[in-house]
């Protein structure tokens, strides 16, 4: 499980049942969402299937690894020409999306922790979101 790598607290917290490992995800999501910088929140405004976050609400997009792709391929291409800011923006996004897809397919805790994983990647500082996140929760 690539949560315990980075940070092996917040991994244990989704060592539990599918149910309440989903309901954990939720928090973790929305706690990162709530991190975002108005550049991202913007880009998800223009995204037809993340939309429905600004209004919290999770998207199903189970399957939707072309909607992931597309912001890695996009983050690679700023990266490839050296526009930070545009790469850092198709990060998070193609973490969120990542996410989501997790989540929406998720069958098991292990994979609810995946997501969560995810997600908290897509914050500047992820190992610093994972403690703040421990430390509220």
């Amino acid at each position: 499980m690539r949560l315990k790598t980075l940070n092996s607290s917040l991994a244990t917290q989704f060592e539990t049942t599918e149910e309440q490992a989903a309901a954990k995800f939720e928090n973790v999501f929305w706690f990162c969402f709530d991190k975002l910088d108005p550049l991202t929140l913007d880009e998800i405004d223009r995204t037809a299937e993340l939309t429905c976050l600004l209004q919290r609400q999770l998207p199903k997009i189970a399957g939707r690894t072309d909607l992931v792709d597309a912001f890695d391929e996009r983050y690679f291409d700023a990266e490839d020409d050296g526009d930070e800011k545009k790469a850092g923006l198709n990060f998070r996004l193609a973490r969120i999306a990542a996410a989501l897809v997790m989540w929406a397919g998720s069958n098991s805790s292990e994979e609810y922790a995946e997501a969560a994983y995810e997600v908290v990647m897509s914050s500047d500082e992820p190992e610093k979101t994972a403690i703040q996140y421990i430390d509220l929760a």
